[in-house]
């Protein structure tokens, strides 16, 4: 049965507060605030409007305060909590990391990126032409998944610029 932790509003499972180590739990009231997430500034701005566009109801607290970041608390009613995850679930959703660390190399068949910068025309002309001709193939199979990777660094880009726009007008729309 799900409590609230009447010291740190978080929803928990057990009669002491694994969070704070609070006794003081109980079983929710529909309109109790229950934090949902602490999330750094920018984050905090989208979920934000994003709550307000879903009519959700909200407090945001700023908990920390550095050099060069911002942490906020987001609280919601108990009753908008497993909605309010959720909208905040698909806000931040990451697509699976690719493996595009060059200094890694490319993969098995292809040039890593200390080949390529090592590469000079002197060697080519002591090669055999079955070296050649796998030796074009090796440069052929490492071009593809250079382009593979340019539009996978393209589709970030946009994606990045579309967000800073987006957060350019929220940040005018606040201001």
């Amino acid at each position: 049965m799900e409590r609230i932790c009447e010291k740190c509003r978080h929803i928990i499972e057990a009669e002491v507060c694994p969070h704070c180590g609070s006794t003081e739990t109980r079983e929710p009231a529909a309109d109790d605030p229950c934090l949902m997430t602490s999330t750094d500034y920018s984050l905090s701005v989208m979920l934000s409007e994003s709550l307000k566009l879903k009519g959700i109801p909200f407090r945001m607290v700023t908990v920390e305060l550095g050099k060069y970041s911002v942490t906020r608390d987001f609280y919601v009613p108990y009753s908008r909590l497993e909605e309010a995850q959720s909208i905040f679930s698909s806000l931040f959703r990451e697509d699976p990391p690719v493996n595009d660390n060059w200094s890694d190399g490319f993969g098995t068949g292809l040039f890593s990126a200390d080949e390529i910068d090592q590469m000079d025309w002197s060697g080519l002309d002591d090669m055999e032409l079955e070296e050649l001709k796998a030796y074009k193939d090796k440069i052929s199979k490492t071009l593809k998944e250079i382009k593979a990777m340019e539009r996978l660094w393209k589709e970030r880009s946009n994606k990045l610029l579309d967000m800073k726009e987006e957060v350019e007008n929220l940040i005018d729309e606040l201001s």
